[in-house]
C-alpha cells in the first residue's frame, strides 16, 4: 500500500501480461480509497507520486469521498509521460425491449 495525499492506493501485484518479448508490459489493477472527491483525483498529476509504477491502460477502482457522500468510480490510466492522466470509464447498457 502507498499513500498519496489523504489517500491509500494498492496495486494488484499479479497484473496481466500484455505483448511479447521486448514489447511485453505488465498492466496492473489499482484500488484507491480516499476522502477526496472525484474532481480532486481527476486533476492531472494527482497520481504523479507513483508514476514510475503505473502503466498506460491500467485501471483504478476508486472509493471516493469516504467522509462525505461515498462514490465508487473506475478509471483508466491514459498517460504517464511527464504527468499521470486518467479518464473515467463509463458503462453503457442496452436493455432489450
Amino acid at each position: 500500500m502507498r499513500l498519496i495525499g489523504n489517500s491509500s492506493i494498492h496495486r494488484d501485484p499479479e497484473g496481466t501480461k500484455f505483448g511479447q518479448g521486448n514489447l511485453a508490459r505488465l498492466i496492473c489493477d489499482w484500488r484507491l480509497v480516499t476522502c477526496e472527491t472525484a474532481a480532486e483525483i481527476e486533476t492531472a498529476g494527482y497520481f504523479n507520486p507513483i508514476a514510475g509504477q503505473m502503466e498506460v491502460g491500467a485501471s483504478i477502482l476508486a472509493s471516493l469521498d469516504m467522509k462525505g457522500t461515498p462514490q465508487l468510480r473506475k478509471y483508466i490510466v491514459t498517460g504517464v509521460q511527464g504527468t499521470v492522466t486518467i479518464a473515467p470509464l463509463a458503462v453503457a447498457r442496452s436493455i432489450a425491449a
